[in-house]
């Protein structure tokens, strides 16, 4: 027993780890991981970006938010053109993107589903980038991902932000009668005994809203769509093709239609690439997307004459002989 005793006594003295070494040994555990450069493009990504799955965000700001979550087989995009490491490295990996809640992250979206292979898609709160995410809202849109073909664009999710009412509920009246007991909110309220303002004391008032000749200005709204394209002429397309467009944006697909207008192909806007090779007498390509310089090179291949989608990529290069366009540019002119 005795000689039981001093084996222990002898492995707590020297095997058992001392307090400053736990501390250390936890300190270096918590401590941050740089931001390692990816591909011959410098991407921003985490140490573990070759692993067996990936997350694909917008920018470097939202790599370092992920990592400081503990993720760490991230990779961004580093801008609104997808890279050729994004596109290899998502050939054969399981893919998320993981995008801005707002328009900018529906037009990633889609220029994401046309080059790339993404399985799954998650989004950041309404109206919020990636990186303005808390570290729970983070792992909450990451567990609520949904499969690519099931993502929806927030833009026409027809969500509405919750005005900020204050209408008296039925069953608190009293709380909001403070005005009229004369004791409002302090440096603001002028109209009773005991109004307290500074501004009063100084020999003028604050501008109110409801004196006349007062005029509120409307304050402008934020368009939808990327404006017109300038100087272009006017289209000689079958008013079919005027008729689809309407009703295209936020559908995230593409139709293909001969030269009197007639429908060849309806496909989602992800397998337009694929599949336009395959489609003869193809004249007019119309979808909900953004019009990449690899859609336009078999738009040349297959004499296509009308490319129109909702963007055109950064640095795309026209084809003298196909007509580039815009769902605005479109929407702009009208049936013939």
């Amino acid at each position: 027993m005795n000689k039981a005793k001093d084996i222990l006594r002898k492995w707590v003295v020297e095997s058992s780890p001392s307090t400053e070494e736990v501390v250390k040994e936890v300190a270096q555990s918590l401590r941050g991981v740089d931001v390692v450069s990816y591909g011959p493009e410098q991407l921003p990504a985490g140490p573990e970006v070759e692993s067996g799955a990936l997350i694909v965000v917008e920018g470097r700001a939202d790599v370092i938010l992920l990592m400081k979550c503990g993720i760490k087989n991230v990779i961004a995009l580093n801008g609104t053109k997808v890279p050729d490491t994004i596109i290899k490295l998502t050939k054969d990996k399981e893919v998320t993107a993981f995008l801005d809640g707002d328009r900018a992250g529906d037009l990633i979206l889609k220029e994401l589903q046309q080059v790339a292979d993404i399985d799954y898609v998650a989004r950041a709160p309404f109206g919020k980038e990636v990186e303005e995410s808390t570290p729970k809202e983070v792992m909450r849109a990451l567990r609520e991902r949904v499969p690519i073909n099931e993502a929806k664009p927030i833009a026409g999710t027809g969500y509405d932000r919750p005005e900020r009412g204050y209408d008296r509920p039925p069953d608190r009246p009293e709380r909001y009668e403070r005005q009229d007991r004369g004791y409002g909110r302090g440096r603001y309220d002028r109209g009773g005994e005991r109004g307290f303002g500074r501004d009063r004391d100084r020999g003028y008032d604050r501008p109110s809203y409801d004196r006349p000749g007062f005029e509120r200005q409307p304050i402008p709204s934020t368009p939808e769509a990327p404006p017109p394209t300038p100087q272009l002429t006017k289209p000689n397309l079958p008013p079919p093709v005027f008729d689809v467009a309407k009703d295209l944006r936020g559908s995230l697909e593409a139709i293909v239609f001969d030269e009197t207008g007639r429908e060849l192909s309806k496909m989602p806007v992800s397998e337009l690439a694929e599949k336009i090779p395959s489609i003869d007498n193809a004249n007019v390509v119309l979808f909900d997307g953004v019009v990449t310089q690899r859609l336009l090179d078999i738009a040349v291949t297959k004499n296509i004459k009308y490319v129109i989608g909702d963007r055109v990529s950064d640095g795309a290069k026209r084809p003298p002989n196909v007509s580039v366009m815009t769902l605005t540019d479109l929407s702009s002119f009208g049936p013939a």
